[in-house]
């Protein structure tokens, strides 16, 4: 058990990431041309750890008005659950609103194959929507993989 919560942990930290590169490392172009759209909107991850389950929040704030700090970031941005991991088995779940996860896994961190899948749609630029958290996402997903 303790070794599956030290696994966890780790993947935690690597979704985490994955998320930030994600949205941070690939500039936005508009239709029309492809010109990096500029902004100073920033967002970061973290993960808030509860009895059941652990929140990954999303912070979206401006950087020329602030450095991210976690212990502020309620005052200073704009904050939203991203998604939530079961602390037992390790699922990643899409978040119902603030307190709760929606029905239905949509990965496991603890599966190679689920963790790959997620960890590759993490990185993309738009990942920062949730999209991929999406049960008729995943649905489409599994039908064109399985052929």
């Amino acid at each position: 058990m303790v070794e599956q919560q030290i696994v966890i942990s780790y993947y935690l930290g690597v979704y985490i990431q994955a998320l930030s590169d994600g949205f941070n490392n690939n500039p936005y172009t508009d239709n029309s041309s492809s010109v990096p759209i500029v902004s100073t909107r920033r967002r970061k991850y973290f993960a808030k750890k509860g009895r059941k389950y652990t929140k990954i929040i999303e912070v979206v704030f401006d950087s020329r008005d602030i450095e991210f700090d976690e212990v502020i970031y309620d005052r200073f941005a704009t904050a939203s659950v991203h998604a939530f991991i079961d602390n037992a088995t390790g699922d990643v779940l899409k978040p119902a609103g603030w307190k709760s996860p929606a029905k239905g896994v949509r990965f496991n961190l603890l599966n190679d194959e689920s963790r790959q899948l997620l960890i590759e749609k993490a990185l993309e630029r738009d990942s920062f929507t949730g999209g991929y958290l999406y049960a008729s996402m995943l649905k489409n997903r599994m039908e064109v993989a399985n052929g």
